[in-house]
């Protein structure tokens, strides 16, 4: 089974699909003219599992030459300073998704954020991928953040950052988050009324603007989002996602706070998987949460209320949907007391679900992709635990 394992976990397997165009409309009258817009929902059929969005006739980013002062860290020629952009998205993938490139600026993901964003005055935006190791280690992540730190601050003051990031990704934001923050403390002695309460300081400028996080792995010591440094974070979440609390050892939500929204997301009705949580679906409609939906009072996102768990449903067919549901902390909390009750120690975890692994993979040798979340999840944990440490993985 090990030897099973390690194949499985050292090979990446991209899928390709059929390319397709998506034009250019306002996505309400879309809906409004039933005229539908041409997006691939991701399923969880195993031929689709590794390939958010379908489009073959594009570079791969990973190829792709890499401007030498930020590494590998950037992808292709978007890592020049432009100071004529006004939106800037950063797309940070997740463990091991260094190789998937769903989240590069040529990749259909990216694209429809941008798509998105031109509906909301966003017309001056770009999109860059940033690429990192990947790693199963708090090292690596912490090296991506320093980067990621350098890429933020090639961008002038007048230009908006926002991140959208997936998994351990959002863990590298958060961490940037904090470095900035360091930094902003250290230059307080020339700039005294930076230290000022936000209500207190109208000139305060938030080095990132907005945090879409998905499907992170919650946890508050390491990795909490420094809120003096991000303006806005949205953290979407599914209870069907196998592998962001590893068994119960992180969280799904954060803590409340008065800039920061707990959602727990559906698409097309269905919770989504880990891996299957950032379709292009959703990236064309994540610049319009929530102001744009607000404003309009579409879909009940005029009751969005920050610091308050809810529920929003994308849809291929019409506008999204959100509703405010405070039973998601109970859900939450009793989900993570079920899971850690059954996973005290690596003795038990192996007694409790090595079997119950290793018959997943021998009724799926024909296939082309073994159960990801379980295999994922059993690997994550073990990890966690042989290194006894929360910040692990």
């Amino acid at each position: 089974m090990k030897k099973k394992l390690s194949i499985f976990f050292s090979t990446l397997i991209l899928i390709n699909s059929k390319s397709h165009t998506t034009e250019q409309v306002d996505p309400i009258s879309n809906i409004q003219n039933n005229q539908l817009i041409n997006f691939k929902i991701d399923t969880l059929n195993k031929s689709e599992t590794l390939s958010p969005c379908e489009n073959n006739n594009l570079n791969n980013p990973v190829e792709l030459n890499i401007d030498t002062e930020i590494g590998e860290y950037a992808d292709s020629t978007e890592t020049k300073r432009k100071s004529d952009w006004k939106y800037v998205f950063l797309v940070v993938h997740g463990t091991w998704a260094q190789n998937t490139p769903w989240w590069a600026s040529d990749q259909p993901f990216a694209q429809q954020l941008l798509e998105g964003s031109k509906f909301i005055g966003k017309k001056m935006a770009e999109s860059i991928g940033f690429k990192w190791s990947g790693e199963l280690n708090h090292e690596d992540r912490e090296a991506a953040a320093k980067e990621l730190v350098k890429l933020i601050e090639r961008f002038d003051s007048k230009t908006k950052i926002i991140c959208v990031s997936h998994s351990h990704g959002t863990n590298i934001v958060n961490m940037a988050s904090q470095i900035l923050r360091e930094k902003e403390l250290k230059q307080a002695s020339q700039r005294p009324h930076s230290l000022l309460p936000e209500a207190e300081n109208p000139k305060h400028r938030y080095k990132i603007d907005t945090v879409y996080a998905l499907a992170t792995p919650v946890e508050m010591t390491k990795y909490y989002p420094d809120m003096n440094i991000i303006k806005r974070f949205y953290n979407f979440f599914s209870f069907k996602d196998g592998i962001q609390t590893v068994f119960g050892t992180y969280n799904r939500i954060y803590p409340k706070h008065h800039r920061i929204s707990n959602i727990r997301i559906f698409l097309d009705d269905q919770e989504p998987s880990h891996t299957t949580i950032h379709p292009c679906l959703l990236s064309h409609w994540l610049p319009l949460v929530h102001k744009y939906l607000w404003k309009r009072n579409i879909g009940g996102f005029q009751n969005f209320q920050f610091g308050e768990c809810a529920e929003v449903r994308v849809y291929k067919h019409k506008v999204p949907t959100y509703k405010l549901d405070p039973n998601i902390i109970n859900i939450a909390e009793a989900e993570k007391h079920s899971r850690s009750e059954g996973t005290r120690s690596l003795m038990e975890i192996e007694k409790n679900y090595t079997d119950e692994l290793k018959e997943k993979f021998e009724e799926e040798q024909q296939a082309e992709i073994p159960d990801i979340q379980t295999a994922v999840a059993l690997k994550l944990y073990i990890t966690k635990v042989c290194e006894n440490k929360i910040s692990t993985i």
